[in-house]
């Protein structure tokens, strides 16, 4: 498992500081916060669910529930559960870019909430599906480049959203098709 860490760690310093550059210094805080209590997510739902066609609003209700899911397992299970301090704790030389979060590391909650987004609106084959798909990877990338999580709880992250997407999908099928067999 050390070895793992380690890896993790090393991963974490080439993108947080060899990586560095004027350019994606300025960028990268900005594409982080996109994804801060779920904003970008949240106005998407909206626009998808208010102003969508059929297919719009299955898309933003689904992503939704995904959404509220991937919260509730990330931020108020796994995390409290797991306990990492972020990479900012309990290394040297992190560059932090943003004002430092107060909860615990693993796993990112920005990469999972824009996962969920990005896999159901791909899975149900919505709109602007490469946009959505390349902003949810954005955001979960930037909260490694700005010194606030390690590369693999962005990758758990990303798994988290992905699982919990697959659920709700899933569910809304099962019963969608008992539904309409009854």
């Amino acid at each position: 498992m050390g070895w793992l860490i380690r890896l993790d760690e090393t991963l974490f310093h080439i993108i947080n500081i060899e990586a560095a550059n004027t350019i994606l210094d300025l960028v990268m805080p900005f594409i982080s916060s996109l994804g801060n209590m779920g904003f970008v997510w949240i106005i998407l739902t909206l626009v998808f669910v208010v102003l969508g066609d059929k297919k719009g609003k299955q898309v933003g209700i689904l992503a939704f529930f995904a959404f509220m899911l991937a919260h509730l397992l990330t931020n108020r299970v796994i995390k409290l559960a797991v306990c990492r301090p972020r990479p900012f704790l309990v290394m040297e030389h992190v560059r932090l870019l943003i004002e430092p979060p107060d909860s615990f590391s693993f796993p990112s909650g920005h990469a999972s909430l824009g996962t969920t987004w990005a896999v159901t609106n791909y899975k149900l084959k919505g709109y602007y599906r490469n946009i959505v798909l390349i902003l949810a990877l954005a955001i979960g990338f930037s909260r490694i480049y700005v010194g606030v999580h390690y590369p693999f709880d962005v990758l758990a992250g990303y798994l988290m959203g992905l699982v919990c997407s697959t659920v709700v999908i899933r569910f809304y099928k099962m019963f969608n098709k008992n539904k309409t067999s009854a």
